[in-house]
């Protein structure tokens, strides 16, 4: 769970970070390295979340985007897990179901994440991929990598849904870290309103606003205070 505010002097307090995330894998002994796998990854967020902007007369304002179980992301994938050292772990998952659901479809437009403006959910059979690695440069440094990709089998499967996260903590003594977190998403189905340099909205020929599928990248940098017993 990741939840946070930032405050700057021109936008005041808005969320920053909201993540709800859980990542199960259960695995039976195959041949070798390998081992027979099914894979339970399950996402949202907590609180509301908004997409802030102005008016046409410049006035600051802001509508609902998100909230609890609004979107909820659940993938469900079968196949083999491969471990070839116990730092690193690569999941290959053919026959996978992804998941996209929002249930309040009179405050939350669900077409920005890809359902049909009829529908409540998406619905997506695919591929899912997955890897995991833990590295240890020098002792008092780890670096853990976790990828995670999936590609639909009917609907534009060219375009892959990207998850990678990064995580390098340093310690500096026995209750203090030093922690750097990257962070990049790509999903083809999650459109966000295209702009000009003024803030006002690219439209298209037919004078709806034009959306695209974009890059999100976060990148963090602080202190961790911890416990332990």
């Amino acid at each position: 769970m990741k939840f946070g505010y930032i405050e700057t002097g021109q936008d005041g307090i808005r969320k920053n970070i909201d993540l709800l995330e859980t990542n199960s894998k259960f695995n039976h002994k195959a041949f070798g390295k390998f081992d027979f796998s099914a894979i339970l990854l399950f996402k949202t967020q907590i609180a509301l979340g908004r997409n802030y902007f102005k008016t046409a007369s410049g006035k600051d304002t802001s509508n609902l985007v998100s909230k609890f179980m609004n979107p909820a992301t659940i993938t469900i994938g079968l196949g083999l897990d491969y471990q070839p050292n116990k730092s690193t772990s690569i999941n290959f998952s053919p026959f996978s179901y992804k998941g996209t659901f929002v249930t309040d479809t009179v405050h939350i437009d669900q077409t920005q994440y890809g359902i049909a403006k009829n529908r409540k959910s998406l619905n997506e059979p695919g591929i899912s991929f997955m890897i995991t690695n833990e590295f240890k440069p020098i002792e008092t440094v780890t670096i853990v990598n976790r990828l995670q990709l999936f590609t639909n089998y009917i609907h534009n499967p060219q375009n892959v849904d990207v998850d990678w996260e990064m995580i390098a903590t340093a310690k500096l003594n026995w209750f203090t870290d030093v922690r750097f977190n990257t962070h990049l998403v790509y999903d083809d189905d999650t459109k966000t309103e295209e702009q000009y340099a003024n803030g006002q909205p690219v439209l298209n020929p037919d004078g709806t606003k034009k959306k695209s599928a974009r890059i999100q990248f976060k990148e963090m940098l602080g202190l961790s205070l911890f416990l332990r017993f």
